[in-house]
Parts: structure tokens; C-alpha cells; sequence
């Protein structure tokens, strides 16, 4: 009669262990699934800005560019000769050179 219930005993032992395994097993999955999505969703944010302040960058150059394009085009002797250098060239020169050193292509457009 003793043997049977150590018997039981131990099944019980073992459904217990069993059960909180695949709790355990459970959670953590959550856990790993929860923590890869916010380390994607935060790579991501800063994929975003890192583009974001890249544009800004280039979109100030062209501005500047823009609004220097009569000292640009002035030679010494006060006559203006176009110097060939509008914004848009110098920003798409600046974006290709930027497209063959870091594999990231940037390609400018006009939104509207």
C-alpha cells in the first residue's frame, strides 16, 4: 500500500514540474517575442531619424547654395559669369558621392 502511493506521489510530482515547464517555457517565449519587437520598432525610430537629419542636411545645403548663388556666380571683377553650380546639381553631386561611400541610396524628389 505504501508503494502505490509514492507511486502517486511522484506523478503528481511530475505533472507539477510538467505544467510549470511549459509555463515557464511559455513566458519566456512572450518575453523574447515582446523584446524583439521593441528592439525593432526602436532601431527603426532611429533608422528614421538618422534619414531625417540626413534630408534636413542636404535640403540646407541647397538652400544655402540658393541663396549663395550670386557670390558663387560674382567673379573678382564684379561681372556675374555662371558658374555652372545650381542647388540642385551640387545636392545630387553630394547625394552620389554620399550613395558610393555608404551603399544607402538617396534620391532627391520635389513633394508637393
Amino acid at each position: 500500500m505504501k508503494l502505490t502511493k509514492i507511486f502517486d506521489r511522484q506523478r503528481l510530482n511530475t505533472q507539477i514540474i510538467i505544467i510549470i515547464t511549459f509555463i515557464v517555457t511559455i513566458l519566456v517565449g512572450v518575453f523574447v517575442a515582446w523584446s524583439s519587437y521593441s528592439q525593432y520598432k526602436s532601431a527603426l525610430q532611429g533608422l528614421h531619424n538618422s534619414t531625417s537629419l540626413l534630408a534636413q542636411e542636404l535640403m540646407a545645403t541647397r538652400s544655402f547654395l540658393t541663396e549663395k548663388q550670386g557670390v558663387i556666380n560674382l567673379d573678382r571683377d564684379g561681372t556675374i559669369n555662371f558658374k555652372h553650380l545650381n542647388p540642385s546639381v551640387a545636392v545630387r553631386g553630394i547625394s552620389e558621392i554620399f550613395n558610393g561611400t555608404s551603399g544607402y541610396t538617396f534620391k532627391q524628389t520635389k513633394l508637393q
